[in-house]
């Protein structure tokens, strides 16, 4: 098999003097290696300058190499500094004039601090760099002022074709020399190399303004092509490697003559590149920093920058140096802790808790909504015995007529309940505030099954004008002083036993201790809570929970990461997390078991480019027959997401809204999606919105699964369905906690464990096994956007997916960036690259030896550590870049591929060739496929339901 010319993503494309022809393949990393393996320069003392002062008013002051003060001299507002060789230097300032107030002007200043010249330019905005570079666009600049240009890029504005401006002046003199209309969202230059990119292009750009050389360059290809392409990043090597990257975490490395060198994947979205001393990368993402050298990535490390005159920022509120990130404080994902969902009743849930009160385990008080429903518009009180929950309906009392306001006649008030607090006695407090012809705060003291008004802070806050929205907290000491506080406007009113109310300064009320102490915490964090030092717990402002016991800290998993929940607790190791998106009690899981752990091997380097895997005719010994099945009671199965099959040829078989169980004889429902509830709006006021409305959906969620459903024997297995995991015992599925979100895929190793992964896009696991005993984590798997994983011992499972974690439209957290295949050997995690993008489906074929397939036809063939990476090729030699979504194998000889297009292919170990697939139409999607053997195979996707059958 031939190799591909050039990768996936590269085409090249002509310009003012294009680059030579591309070589007869892209080398693979250790060959482009040796070819610019130079040694690199010892770094040359050279001077540098300083800017101090302000923006508006910026002090430029250069050094020698040796530190000692060559000058000091105000340049005014400066948008641009470059130093130059001599240690002097280049700037842009923002000038007033009498026709235009802001005209940009271009400067030199000399190592005496002189300016030599200054040039005027007609338009411009606040955003420039600046570059230094000789006129042949090949040799570095030189102190020859008749052979440097300089090259000012202006960033503020595009014109109407989207282009931005470039001035190229003689650097000795300042004459303006060129100007040019250029797309361009990022610049770098170095050693006489200057590039630009901008969208999906990278360019070379000559002495006189316009590109030598440009390049295309692709994202990966998406499951969702409405995704933006992002902005382009760009840096040049000590080297003269250029190397380029986007919000995909795809990297492609270029000569200095525009000749693909190397392409890879990183996890997250790029935002920044830099050249390192060496010839290295460092390449940040929003998933951390990484070290790129010559087509490898290496762990987080800091490396030297290059070399050259250093600018150092010292401006009011700019940033002096870079300074490493501090290492975040480790914590270990756990699942030995149960988050359950509560409610009234497990179909109902508590929505808009507003606040929790738990004095102890079987004694805890919330405030909140039933659900969001028409009418429900008041919060109510409820409260849990340790068993069951009480609906103890809205907080209120009868208040008497009363004069709110001088001159106003006395009007009868309603009580508004905000939040929950405890008296120094330990009596439940309900804060809120009275409306009528004002807003007063209140506090309502429940006896019993009664209420009583805490009527000594009318007074304070008499002639105070309480805003609605307003939010109040209380605090109590045990020797009986309390403090309540609004939010609008800032008053807090000091009261309580013995003491006179009166108001107080905000943040003077009573101190809080800090639960921490001196440990730090692994997550900024909204709320804390404590029942010892051994037993600390907090709320992350994005939704984590955390524990500390003592020595270590853990991440709770099993709540749904989101914004606005708090915590408070019970007794040790007993927490309730609320806020609008409900409550959920967090209580010691006896069932939890030690976790699988392995350890991650260090990444690969750079994949070579795919080979072509030609399709090579038709397969004469198999057909595609439609099959309809009868589901007892229900409508017909005409179509499905996914088919797998369990021990006995019991096939289970998924549409999105049901799980039916067919045993070659009879149909049985194993899971219904609930029906939606009927439709209507609620409107409520929300903060950032007067008013706003949200309304319940028409029909029922669909979950975009890759392997939906497991069957480990008739009636037993697990789903996937869009609520999460459901356990099936006796033909009914359960509900049942998942502490993994966005689980894309299950199945069955051969032991009955049921194994399942992630695409979440975070740092927790992202794989966990369901046995006997209960679920357990997989710790170790290198982080990545999981699609799918085949099983066939303990010790030889395999994770495909890819490096980044995309949200579709519809909410859903898809694979998309390099494809990533992982084989796990029970010690071991050994991660693959596929270079083509995301895969989407494993499967196992032997021993260490499994398949997978993916976006633009991309298939990965893995046996032990080694792996090779094919593309799909048409009849003809024409690539095939065809969405891939299943595989399946009986043996390594025996492999079936399906596919968009009414694609089905079959591996014997020989050559791939297409199945007659006329029976589901020209352009049928097949998204699942079981492998023929002794019983026929099967094929379905949202076009149908095949049997695979032998060829008449």
């Amino acid at each position: 098999m031939r190799r591909a010319l050039v990768p996936l993503l590269l085409a090249s494309a002509c310009s003012a003097a294009p680059p030579p022809p591309p070589s007869a393949h892209v080398p693979s990393p250790s060959a482009s290696a040796k070819a610019s393996a130079a040694a690199p320069a010892p770094a040359s003392r050279l001077p540098w300058i300083e800017l101090s002062g302000t923006d508006a008013k910026t002090v430029l002051t250069g050094y020698d190499p040796d530190g000692d003060e060559l000058y000091e001299v105000t340049i005014g507002w400066a948008l641009a500094v470059l130093g130059a060789p001599d240690g002097g230097a280049y700037a842009v300032v923002m000038e007033q004039a009498p026709k235009n107030p802001y005209t940009p002007v271009v400067l030199r200043i000399d190592a005496r601090g002189q300016e030599t010249w200054r040039t005027s330019l007609e338009k411009g905005g606040f955003t420039w760099r600046l570059f230094l570079a000789g006129p042949t666009g090949t040799e570095p600049a030189s102190s020859k002022g008749d052979r440097d240009r300089l090259f000012a890029f202006e960033f503020s504005g595009r014109n109407a074709q989207g282009k931005r401006h470039l001035y190229v002046l003689d650097a000795a003199f300042g004459k303006r020399l060129r100007d040019v209309d250029l797309a361009f969202s990022d610049i770098d230059a170095r050693g006489g190399v200057m590039v630009v990119s901008d969208g999906s292009h990278v360019s070379r750009i000559g002495p006189d303004g316009e590109p030598v050389w440009s390049v295309h360059v692709g994202r990966f290809p998406s499951l969702d092509p409405t995704l933006p392409e992002g902005p382009r990043r760009v840096a040049v090597g000590m080297d003269g490697t250029v190397l380029t990257g986007t919000s995909d975490g795809s990297l492609v490395a270029l000569d200095a003559a525009g000749k693909p060198l190397y392409q890879l994947g990183v996890r997250g979205s790029i935002s920044r590149i830099e050249a390192r001393a060496g010839g290295s990368f460092r390449v940040h993402t929003d998933d951390g920093a990484v070290l790129v050298d010559r087509g490898a990535v290496l762990e987080t490390a800091e490396s030297r920058p290059p070399g050259g005159v250093r600018v150092v920022d010292k401006r009011k509120g700019k940033p002096t140096e870079e300074t490493p990130a501090t290492p975040p404080v480790p914590w270990k994902p756990t699942i030995a802790y149960r988050a359950k969902r509560e409610g009234l009743s497990p179909e109902k849930p508590f929505e808009h808790v507003q606040s929790v009160v738990a004095a102890a385990p079987n004694d805890v008080w919330v405030l909140g909504k039933r659900e969001r429903a028409p009418g429900e518009d008041a919060d109510r009180l409820f409260h849990y015995d340790g068993r069951t929950w009480s609906d103890l309906g809205v907080p209120s009392m009868s208040f008497p007529k009363e004069v709110f306001a001088e001159g106003v006649p006395a009007r009868v008030s309603r009580f508004v309940p905000l939040n929950l607090s405890r008296s120094p006695s330990g009596a439940l407090l309900v804060l809120g505030v009275r409306v009528g012809g004002a807003v007063r705060p209140c506090v309502l003291e429940r006896a019993g099954s009664a209420y009583r008004e805490r009527r000594e802070l009318r007074a304070a806050f008499a002639n105070i004008e309480i805003e609605y929205g307003t939010k109040l907290s209380h605090t109590a000491s045990p020797g009986g002083r309390e403090v309540l506080c609004s939010s609008d406007p800032a008053v807090c009113v000091e009261f309580g036993r013995g003491v006179t109310p009166k108001i107080v300064p905000d943040g003077e009320g009573l101190e809080i201790p800090d639960v921490l102490g001196d440990h730090e915490s692994p997550v900024p964090y909204r709320s804390t809570w404590a029942s010892g030092r051994d037993d600390v717990w907090v709320m992350g402002i994005e939704g984590e929970v955390a524990r500390f016991d003592g020595q270590r800290w853990w991440h709770i998993l099993g709540i749904e990461r989101m914004s606005g929940l708090s915590l408070t607790g019970s007794g040790r190791g007993d927490v309730w997390v609320y806020g609008e998106a409900g409550l959920w009690h967090i209580t010691p899981d006896p069932r939890a078991e030690a976790d699988l752990e392995g350890t991650p091997s260090p990444p690969p380097p750079a994949a070579s480019p795919s080979l072509a895997l030609p399709i090579t005719g038709a397969d004469p010994s198999y057909r595609l027959e439609r099959v309809v099945l009868d589901v007892d009671g229900q409508k017909p199965l005409r179509a499905a997401l996914h088919v797998a099959e369990g021990p006995g040829g019991v096939v289970w078989l998924h549409d999105g809204a049901r799980v039916v169980e067919y045993d070659g004889a009879r149909t049985r429902v194993l899971y219904q999606a609930p029906k939606p509830e009927p439709f209507f709006c609620w409107y409520a006021p929300e903060p950032d919105c007067n008013l706003c409305a949200q309304c319940t959906e028409r029909k029922p969620n669909a979950l975009g699964c890759q392997r939906c459903v497991a069957p480990t024997a008739a009636g037993e297995g697990a789903l996937l369905a869009p609520e999460g995991w459901h356990p099936v015992r006796g033909g009914r599925a359960s509900p049942e906690p998942t502490p993994l979100a966005d689980l894309l895929s299950v199945t069955v190793a051969p032991s009955g464990a049921i194994w399942a992964v992630s695409a979440a896009d975070d740092d927790g696991p992202h794989a966990m096994i369901q046995g006997p005993r209960g679920i357990r984590l997989v710790t170790g798997l290198p982080p990545a956007a999981y699609a799918d994983v085949a099983v066939r011992a303990d010790d030889d499972a395999w994770f495909a997916g890819g490096l980044t974690g995309a949200s579709m439209s519809d909410g859903r957290i898809l694979p998309e960036g390099e494809g990533t295949l992982v084989r796990f050997d029970g010690r071991t995690f050994t991660r693959h690259r596929g270079p083509d993008g995301a895969l989407l489906s494993v499967a196992a074929a032997g021993p260490g030896e499994a398949w997978a397939v993916g976006l633009a036809g991309a298939v990965l063939h893995a046996k032990g550590n080694t792996v090779e990476a094919f593309h799909l090729e048409r009849e003809g030699g024409v690539r095939h870049p065809v969405l891939l979504r299943g595989v399946a194998a009986t043996k390594p000889n025996d492999v079936w591929i399906v596919g968009d297009g009414a694609t089905l292919l079959h591996w014997d170990g020989k050559a791939l060739r297409r199945v007659d697939t006329s029976a589901a139409g020209k352009e049928a999607t097949l998204s699942s496929v079981i492998a023929p053997g002794a019983k026929p195979g099967w094929v379905v996707g949202p076009g149908g339901l095949f049997r695979i059958v032998p060829a008449r």
